[in-house]
């Protein structure tokens, strides 16, 4: 008897909780039997799962990719040392004449850097050179008798005394404050190895690696001739050039203030700067510390810049004042720029995921009805009509 109440609890208690679950249901269904299908409904379904596809692929790209989110900030880093990467090509002046300097505000001097710079013959066009100096120099070797035992070279007038090797006599000729003359007439220049004093047509150079200078306002550049100092004051020795026009026409491959880090740009890598007239070229840089993190791995501590060039024309053997060379003007922002790659989370990305497929869907649903119901309505204007 008591198995028949609740049996008969049960009986009533279902029926009316899947009458209240029908009334609940925001998803209404339709009969088979009279549901149409279009070939106009068929074209629009195939277009949306293609737009639906494309759509997915490039989300998920932009999910596996990661976005970059930028925040600015003060520089209260105490890094001392800016390491300048540097590839450029000189065209038409050779290795040994091309020296590279660097100044800054601390009053400190760097001349003719050797350090950490990598110097490569090239021709004209910026193809590498093969170096076949060497024999030219060994001939020229040969042409110059050996040093005897009590060999006294001459000073050609600029020191009482003897000048046995090249550095001697222009030592001495900086003492006295007169510009040596052409490395080509001194005995001692030309035993020692005449070629890396020589101006040598057809042949320029490359200079690559890495310059190390302080991390304050300062300018570092790349000029012809060897420095030289003279009364606390410094210049370039030029005289190897008085019977050839000078051309400091380049290219920059490469300027970069620290390591790359990913979508970086360098505003001067790749550029070109022909010479129509002798001149200096200009560059004057504003660099900006950045710090880039990835989504895995250390920061990486680099730079930024913009930069803006200028030239102008001198001419020193017509009167001009300037140097001719490649110079670069840096300074310091005290802003940090810090950028940093994240990705999405996987919840907002199967988020993004189902508003595409049901965006998609609906648009074109609604767009497909409108299409059969325009049909339809012209298909019974036809037949009133024809009636």
């Amino acid at each position: 008897m008591g198995s028949d109440k609740s049996g008969g609890v049960m009986k009533r208690v279902f029926p009316e909780m899947s009458r209240v679950l029908r009334s609940a249901d925001s998803f209404s269904k339709t009969v088979e039997d009279v549901q149409v299908r279009t070939a106009s409904g068929g074209a629009v379904s195939m277009v949306a799962l293609v737009i639906i596809a494309g759509l997915m692929v490039v989300e998920t790209g932009r999910f596996l990719a990661g976005e970059e989110r930028t925040v600015l900030g003060v520089d209260k880093s105490r890094d001392e040392v800016l390491d300048v990467h540097i590839d450029v090509d000189v065209f038409h002046i050779n290795c040994e004449l091309l020296g590279v300097d660097a100044h800054d505000s601390t009053g400190s001097h760097q001349i003719e850097i050797t350090n950490g710079i990598v110097k490569r013959p090239i021709f004209p066009d910026g193809r590498p050179k093969g170096d076949a100096r060497v024999q030219k120099a060994h001939a020229l070797r040969r042409v110059v008798p050996a040093t005897q035992q009590n060999y006294c070279g001459s000073c050609y007038g600029a020191a009482e005394g003897c000048c046995n090797n090249c550095t001697a006599v222009r030592d001495a000729y900086q003492v006295k404050g007169w510009l040596p003359p052409d490395s080509s007439d001194i005995e001692q220049c030309v035993r020692e190895d005449i070629e890396g004093h020589v101006y040598r047509v057809g042949e320029g150079c490359n200079l690559k690696g890495i310059l190390r200078v302080s991390k304050v306002s300062g300018d570092f550049y790349i000029a012809p001739g060897h420095t030289i100092t003279r009364q606390g004051q410094y210049h370039h020795d030029l005289s190897v050039f008085r019977d050839h026009q000078l051309d400091v026409s380049h290219r920059i491959r490469e300027l970069s203030f620290g390591p790359r880090f990913p979508n970086a740009v360098n505003p001067l890598d790749g550029r070109n700067a022909t010479q129509g007239v002798l001149g200096i070229h200009e560059y004057f840089v504003k660099i900006v510390p950045t710090r880039y993190q990835a989504q895995w791995g250390a920061p990486v501590l680099t730079n930024q810049y913009s930069v803006q060039p200028y030239f102008r024309q001198s001419d020193p053997t017509k009167g001009g004042s300037f140097l001719p060379g490649i110079f670069f003007f840096y300074e310091m922002s005290p802003i940090l720029v810090e950028v940093e790659l994240r990705r999405r989370s996987f919840i907002h990305f199967l988020v993004q995921l189902c508003a595409i497929v049901g965006g998609v869907f609906s648009v074109l649903k609604l767009l497909d009805s409108s299409v059969y119901r325009g049909t339809q309505y012209i298909k019974k204007i036809q037949l009133g009509k024809s009636d």
